[in-house]
């Protein structure tokens, strides 16, 4: 390392502003006062290294305001974003658990898969209970069953 490098080193950035145009005013009038072309031509290249080092220098220190980051996603796999939405599942899941009570209180209007009186029956059985007297269960569905509602097909299944 020559002296001059230390010494921008040891400086400030607002010194070593300063500095480095001084610096390329005694390179132009070192490079007119050599007298053999061999000497002035290492020095020359010499120097050109040392200005190129400078300004790589100053652009590595100068940062963007907002540098442009890209999207979250961009260059993940695919199986990253299948392990992202079954953990999003999952937790869904979990809370699910814990809102209805465990899954087997899922509330009626989610058995959107199933007719109204199988979600019903289910519903009775498991508001009876099991092991309750079959006569029992059987009046209370008629009991409860709304009147302009077809249960038969619910106290059928009680009956057999």
């Amino acid at each position: 390392m020559t002296t001059k490098e230390i010494k921008k080193k040891e400086k400030s950035k607002k010194e070593q502003e300063g500095e480095e145009e001084e610096e390329e005013e005694e390179i132009k009038f070192s490079d007119e006062e050599d007298s053999s072309d061999e000497e002035y031509q290492r020095k020359k290249l010499k120097l050109e290294e040392q200005i190129k080092e400078l300004d790589q220098d100053r652009r590595k220190k100068k940062k963007p305001i907002r540098p442009s980051r890209p999207h979250y996603s961009e260059g993940k796999g695919v199986l990253f974003h299948l392990i992202r939405y079954l953990c999003i599942l999952a937790v869904f899941l979990v809370f699910h658990y814990f809102i209805f009570g465990g899954f087997n209180n899922i509330p009626e209007w989610l058995y959107f898969w199933k007719s109204e009186s199988e979600a019903a029956s289910e519903d009775w059985s498991k508001y009876m209970g099991i092991g309750d007297n079959r006569k029992h269960v059987i009046e209370q569905i008629k009991m409860r069953c709304p009147k302009d509602a077809d249960c038969s097909d619910i106290i059928n299944k009680f009956s057999k």
